[in-house]
């Protein structure tokens, strides 16, 4: 019995043990959480593992660690990872009611909503649309601020994953524009009404230019998703804006240099999806020229200033963000010459499948 024993505690030890975040612990790896943040956002993985393994393993245990490393194997697109040690975590969770082995309500919604998101691209997503619905309203419930600048990290990143949940599950028709209106807008003046949904994001997105450019950078994603398009052109040149006025060029090589460039690389992405969206709405039969936008062509300057001014820093040009970058300009150039033939393109539009 007691051989058993020993093996059963041996085997317990290798388990992720999960308990409440340690004020200890995250002030000896804050650094080594930003290095780590930092080499999966660059795109760097192979880096990121190998650093995670001799570094931040042991201490999967802290909140901050176990969020970190689960974002991180969703930039990655390790999905199925990030999956089995979401529902290891949730699990245990469960199973505890209070004491140091319990995380927050806050935290344990975002494991959860981080859950949901990792299941929708795993091909695992079983739950019925308006659970996810329900799902969002409630993690919505849990935060009760006056004002963005009040939010815990937990809490903005459990606005931003259902950001995420509901720009990858376009399929679920229940989750609408009002599930995602944030906690501290003002309600709707009459039923449908969703102008201040999309004008709070375009505030919230301001403001989080200041000290967090990655998460700004979700929310770019999917604000075209929430803006009318006749506000397209208005919102365009003030987030470009916005963009110029929130970082130096001329900034030493940093986190907050490459979240400029991703942020650039996504506002480009938004205008080329325009510029889809218009051909796609075209009445021809072919197109002998895509061409371009007043917008897209001022931002392609931009980035060809950027691409040019830090081709010499060889860490700046191995990095990810850079290379969206290039690829911006090679769709860019791309668009100029290539020719459409709508009919075909309508009839893969409309059977994407065969």
């Amino acid at each position: 019995m007691e051989e058993h024993s020993s093996e059963a505690d041996t085997q317990l030890s290798q388990d992720i043990h999960l308990m409440g975040p340690d004020i200890d612990i995250i002030q000896d790896i804050e650094q080594d959480l930003e290095d780590y943040s930092r080499l999966a956002k660059l795109g760097r993985f192979g880096a990121a593992s190998a650093f995670f393994e001799e570094v931040l393993s042991r201490n999967l245990s802290c909140f901050a660690v176990l969020a970190e490393h689960c974002h991180a194997l969703i930039d990655q697109g390790d999905f199925m990872n990030a999956e089995l040690i979401l529902s290891d975590c949730l699990n245990r969770q469960s199973k505890s009611v209070r004491g140091a082995d319990c995380f927050e309500p806050d935290e344990k919604q975002l494991l959860s909503l981080l859950l949901t998101y990792v299941r929708i691209f795993n091909g695992l997503y079983q739950r019925q649309e308006e659970e996810t619905s329900t799902q969002i309203r409630w993690s919505f419930s849990l935060i009760d601020v006056s004002d963005s600048t009040k939010l815990t990290d937990a809490q903005r990143q459990i606005i931003l994953i259902c950001l995420r949940i509901y720009g990858a599950a376009r399929i679920n028709p229940s989750i609408t524009l009002e599930d995602l209106r944030l906690p501290w807008l003002p309600q709707p003046s009459y039923p449908g009404e969703i102008m201040t949904v999309s004008n709070g994001y375009l505030v919230w997105f301001e403001d989080l230019l200041a000290q967090h450019l990655w998460d700004a950078n979700i929310i770019l994603q999917h604000l075209d998703k929430f803006r009318a398009p006749s506000l397209y052109h208005q919102d365009y040149n003030r987030i470009l804006r916005m963009l110029e006025n929130a970082i130096d060029s001329d900034l030493a090589i940093s986190s907050e240099l490459f979240a400029h460039m991703s942020l650039m690389a996504t506002l480009y992405e938004t205008a080329l999806l325009r510029i889809w969206s218009n051909v796609h709405r075209s009445p021809y039969r072919t197109i002998p020229r895509i061409g371009s936008s007043p917008e897209a062509e001022n931002l392609i300057d931009k980035i060809k200033q950027i691409l040019q001014h830090r081709s010499g820093d060889t860490e700046v040009v191995e990095a990810r963000p850079y290379k969206r970058l290039q690829l911006s300009i090679i769709d860019h150039e791309t668009l100029r010459y290539v020719k459409i033939d709508m009919q075909k393109l309508r009839l893969v539009l409309a059977h994407p499948l065969d």
